[in-house]
């Protein structure tokens, strides 16, 4: 339609040309008149009590910046809380250790309240807490402790080395009693 030259002989064309251009300068127009709500800001004091429900505090700073940015994309505070205690539920019911405790700069940059916990209770084993014990792979174990300890005491007892000196004696005297045959 760009391409058409001025002086057009048939008004329809002209009269559609001039619609489109009423129709963008009428949206246009329309959308910077509308307000945009303001975007949530995020408060320190709410980061703090937050921070204090969290179980494992480390990298403060760095969930500080997630926090904000989160609530800017518009999770709320309560919607935090409730993660951090569905979390502390699940830590609770599987008796998990501390060292596997996501930090809470991890925990606040995952966005870990948006995650699903499981908090049914670990069933123990024969009425005892199962225990998960970590085993280095092949190459990394080390197979001496399997092993008898060398040391320098002979491992046949005094009385069979007896034994065997009376029976050399006894096989060498043979030898010498033949020897001296004729």
């Amino acid at each position: 339609m760009g391409t058409y030259v001025k002086n057009i002989k048939n008004p329809t064309q002209n009269n559609l040309r001039d619609s489109i251009t009423s129709t963008i300068t009428s949206t246009t127009t329309n959308n910077k008149d509308r307000t945009k709500p303001p975007k949530p800001v995020a408060n320190r004091d709410h980061f703090e009590s937050l921070w204090k429900l969290y179980p494992n505090k480390k990298g403060k700073e760095s969930a500080w910046n997630s926090y904000k940015q989160s609530i800017r994309d518009g999770a709320t505070d309560d919607e935090i809380k409730q993660g951090i205690n569905k979390y502390l539920a699940e830590i609770k019911a599987k008796q998990t250790p501390k060292r596997y405790i996501k930090h809470g700069q991890t925990w606040f940059k995952q966005k870990g309240w948006q995650d699903e916990y499981d908090i049914t209770p670990e069933a123990p084993v024969n009425g005892r807490k199962t225990v998960q014990r970590e085993t280095l792979p092949d190459w990394a174990q080390d197979n001496s402790i399997n092993q008898p300890a060398k040391t320098s005491k002979p491992t046949v007892s005094p009385e069979e080395i007896q034994r065997q000196f009376e029976k050399l004696k006894t096989i060498k005297g043979d030898k010498q009693c033949k020897e001296q045959e004729p």
